[in-house]
């Protein structure tokens, strides 16, 4: 029973150290994407704007990192799949969004 316990335990971290690095990935990479298109004038660098795109390719960035781990991919191509989602940000939400519903046998 506590060995039991104790591999829970450590799954449980296991998964939590590994939704925190590949968390920071999609997050550098939507930095990345926000730096440059701040950069070249495609958007604002205000306060609210940048808080804004910070929540949304972290909310994509996740949304990855759940789709992978439902598809069993390994670390690697995790960490670079929600490296890409947080660059591509709330681009991908509409792939996603189609696939989720064609997943679930909503036509659409």
């Amino acid at each position: 029973m506590i060995e039991q316990v104790q591999e829970q335990a450590k799954q449980f971290i296991n998964f939590i150290a590994i939704y925190w690095y590949v968390l920071a990935l999609g997050i550098w990479g939507g930095l990345v994407s926000l730096i440059n298109r701040v950069r070249t004038g495609q958007a604002k660098s205000t306060f609210t704007f940048i808080v804004l795109d910070v929540f949304t390719f972290t909310f994509v960035a996740t949304l990855v990192f759940l789709i992978c781990i439902s598809l069993k991919l390994d670390i690697y191509l995790m960490a670079v799949a929600t490296a890409i989602g947080g660059h591509i940000g709330g681009r991908l939400m509409p792939s996603v969004e189609v696939a989720f519903l064609k997943k679930i046998g909503v036509k659409t």
